[in-house]
């Protein structure tokens, strides 16, 4: 199915069919990426893998999404990627991979080449598991990527300008959203910027285990008390305040 309707690019097609998600997912594994024959993956998945009607998770407009029954009753597997557009040959896409039963709800950014009935996939720009770096959604214009990634507050300490020391010891669980990240990514010369930094409310900070965590969630909570996005100029103190008080 096709969830919240065609976005500005079509979607991968391949033998005038819509290119299996299933087939990017088994090109993109979780342990290495490795080609995929279209063709064989396709039967592959008829063979073993019956489509469910169950709803899929909530993905942006223009994904298309592929439901499968689950290893167990009731249980459903989902595969999807939404297709951002071309660039040298290459096509950038939202991949995302969720199965019931199971923790991880994964996401990433990816570079792959169709050729001659063959997936390559070429390169993972960005991605994780929930909190620790899952992609909501993203766009392409020219070279130009803009994403937007989930972040816990040891991965979002790197792009605050915070010591290792702090990576390691603030909270770095999949379930702690405490920030949405808004990258550009620059293709040609691979530029990574984080242009906009949502703070996010929704997960309760409690009971921190550090005196670093502790006047992390100071600041943090003082901020999102005022204005919880910030950009520009309002970012760059916000980092500042966090570098003077965690460290």
């Amino acid at each position: 199915m096709l969830n919240g309707g065609f976005s500005a690019h079509a979607l991968l097609t391949h033998g005038g069919k819509i290119l299996l998600p299933f087939c990017i997912a088994q090109a993109f594994g979780l342990a290495e990426t490795s080609p995929v024959n279209i063709l064989a993956c396709e039967e592959d998945f008829a063979a073993h893998h019956t489509e469910s009607e169950a709803k899929p998770p909530s993905y942006p407009e223009g994904t298309y999404a592929l439901c499968v029954k689950g290893e167990h009753e009731g249980w459903s597997e989902y595969y999807a990627y939404k297709h951002l557009g071309s660039w040298q040959g290459l096509e950038v896409i939202i991949q995302f991979n969720f199965a019931d039963g199971r923790t991880g709800d994964f996401s990433s950014i990816e570079l792959l080449k169709l050729d001659r009935g063959v997936l390559i996939p070429v390169k993972i720009i960005a991605g994780g598991d929930r909190a620790w770096g899952a992609i909501k959604d993203g766009a392409l214009s020219g070279s130009m990527l803009t994403y937007t990634q989930f972040l816990n507050d040891a991965s979002a300490s790197v792009y605050l300008g915070l010591s290792e020391k702090a990576s390691q010891i603030l909270y770095n669980c999949a379930a702690c959203f405490g920030f949405l990240g808004t990258f550009t990514y620059n293709l040609e010369t691979q530029e990574k910027t984080l242009v906009k930094l949502e703070l996010l409310s929704d997960w309760k900070r409690s009971y921190p285990q550090s005196s670093l965590q502790e006047n992390f969630d100071v600041v943090f909570i003082d901020q999102i008390k005022s204005k919880s996005t910030l950009e520009g100029a309002a970012l760059e103190v916000f980092k500042k305040k966090l570098q003077e008080s965690v460290h």
